[in-house]
């Protein structure tokens, strides 16, 4: 009995035991499938992502999909981090940090890029390359899908972009004028508006500042203009097919954009101050990589057989007159950095796709330098003038920042070397900014880019809008994003600035017993308190 007993109670424990196994191993099964499941969306997951290649920015890959080879840009990363460390070194002087920049910039291009310069070297291929250290890049022509896919393996190697194509600001219509050495000239409406002759009365013309232009380069032999060139370290023409030795320009955009800058007979905002010009327009339209060959250049001269470099010969100010095909482009805020970094003040025009209502303002004139928009003889705002909000509006603000005459705009043409002609667009408004700025520079060379912002704003006149309420802010705020801040006044935002207390000619009474980097911020600080309430007033 016990033993049947036991038998029996052995096999009935044996029996749930059984089943209890079973339910185990069907518990196991089904974690089994699932895992497997979890284990093919992940390698589907993978292979999605491998098969996007997310090192492969902009249009490259679509570009990839209808053609075979692309020109590409091979990105090594930022130097924002680089520039960053440098705000705790300080340099004695503008010189020695234009210098001190570009040594640890080229030095850390050439440490980072020698891998992938080492390979592409090495394998003989049929494409040519370039290595920027302005922007921890190289330019690679003609890269096929292979070659793409290969580079884009190299732990150094963060981004791949196409080398895209840069549009000239083209004027919106021309209207032909001629007028002959020797003939009695007044100022030209957009120079009168600007009030620039009363700060050339006060002595202040932009003499001893240097504009450097990146537009279609320069008839440097033209009547108006050829004062004003500073020679040896001021040209530069990056485009194998061409690479002329002296200042040329076949299209005019940029001979114009220079008078409007510098000239003499009345076209010039800044008749004292100097040229320097680099072609990176041939027609309409620049390679990105052209556009940073120029950058560089500007950021450290050299002559015009490319040699003897001379960092020293940089340029104040850079007059843009083009723009992208899109907002929000993250490379140019990276070159834009650079050029902050050693004090050279980024001017940008706004674009002229005004009349495609709000955020038609393109990069790099939507990021972190002065974008100007174009007004009329009435101060309303041109019908093609870029309006924002910008690409970038959440870290940098409404653009355009400001607005300036960009209508009916008379200056040097390639003609002749007496030749001169009218345009329309923001290509024009935006050099009278840049000559402006020359004008406030001479009066006081160590101001910085937020400095020169601050007392352009503070000195600007009230404009018009079209009635646009982008962004959320209407046009009786100010700023807003059709005219910014206001139209420039030259000689409003001069007064704002004591003269540099270090120099002799110095008379200035602010500076007696003080410096001018002490006295300049409470000067503006008033200056724009004043400047809010004649707008409210004006509003109201």
């Amino acid at each position: 009995m016990k033993t049947s007993i036991t038998h029996g109670h052995g096999f009935l424990m044996k029996t749930k035991f059984s089943r209890t196994l079973e339910y185990h191993f069907e518990l196991i099964d089904l974690r089994n499938m699932l895992t497997m499941r979890v284990l093919l969306v992940t390698v589907a997951v993978v292979t999605c992502t491998e098969g996007l290649n997310v090192k492969l920015k902009g249009t490259l890959e679509s570009s990839l999909k209808s053609q075979n080879t692309v020109n590409i840009l091979v990105s090594f990363g930022s130097s924002e981090t680089v520039l960053n460390s440098l705000n705790s070194k300080s340099f004695l002087n503008r010189n020695e940090r234009l210098n001190g920049v570009k040594s640890i910039l080229s030095a850390q291009a050439v440490k980072i890029q020698k891998p992938v310069l080492e390979f592409l070297s090495s394998k003989k291929l049929a494409t040519s390359y370039k290595s920027f250290w302005i922007l921890n890049i190289i330019a690679v022509e003609n890269a096929d899908q292979d070659l793409i896919d290969t580079l884009s393996n190299f732990e150094e190697v963060e981004e791949i972009w196409e080398d895209e194509i840069v549009y000239l600001n083209q004027p919106m219509k021309s209207n032909k004028v001629v007028k002959r050495l020797g003939q009695d000239f007044g100022p030209e409406w957009g120079i009168n508006a600007i009030r620039a002759p009363q700060a050339w009365f006060q002595g202040y013309n932009g003499s001893g500042i240097i504009i450097g232009s990146v537009d279609t380069g320069a008839r440097g032999t033209h009547e108006a203009i050829q004062h004003a060139f500073v020679g040896k370290y001021g040209w530069y023409d990056p485009h194998e097919s061409t690479k002329t030795k002296t200042p040329t320009d076949t299209n005019g955009h940029g001979t114009h954009t220079i008078g409007t800058m510098i000239g003499t007979n009345g076209i010039g905002v800044a008749p004292g101050a100097k040229w320097m010009s680099c072609r990176a327009f041939l027609g309409n339209t620049a390679e990105l990589s052209i556009i940073l060959s120029c950058f560089q250049f500007m950021f450290c001269p050299f002559d015009v057989d490319g040699t003897n470099s001379d960092c020293t010969k940089a340029p104040h100010i850079i007059n843009n007159s083009w723009a992208s095909g899109a907002n929000g482009v993250s490379l140019y805020k990276a070159a834009i950095t650079v050029l902050h970094a050693v004090g050279i003040i980024p001017v940008w025009a706004s674009g002229n796709e005004g009349k495609n209502g709000c955020n038609s303002t393109k990069s790099p004139g939507d990021g972190n330098v002065l974008s100007i928009g174009s007004v009329g003889q009435s101060d309303s705002v041109s019908y093609f003038s870029g309006i924002g909000p910008g690409g970038f509006s959440m870290l940098y603000g409404t653009k355009p920042d400001l607005v300036a005459p960009g209508e009916d705009t008379l200056s040097a043409g390639v003609g002749s070397d007496n030749f001169y002609i009218k345009y329309n667009g923001t290509s024009m408004a935006t050099p009278h900014v840049s000559g402006a700025i020359a004008i406030l520079l001479q009066k006081n060379p160590n101001l910085t880019y937020d400095e020169i912002r601050k007392v352009l704003i503070a000195g600007a006149d009230p404009a018009q809008g079209p009635g646009l309420n982008c962004g959320g802010i209407p046009e009786s705020t100010v700023p807003n994003h059709a005219y910014g801040h206001g139209r420039i006044n030259t000689l409003q935002s001069l007064t704002l600035i004591p003269c540099d207390c270090n120099d002799k000619d110095c008379k200035d009474e602010k500076c007696k017993g003080s410096s001018a980097s002490t006295q300049l911020v409470p000067t503006m600080m008033i200056s724009l308190l004043i400047f809010k309430l004649l707008h409210s007033v004006i509003i109201l």
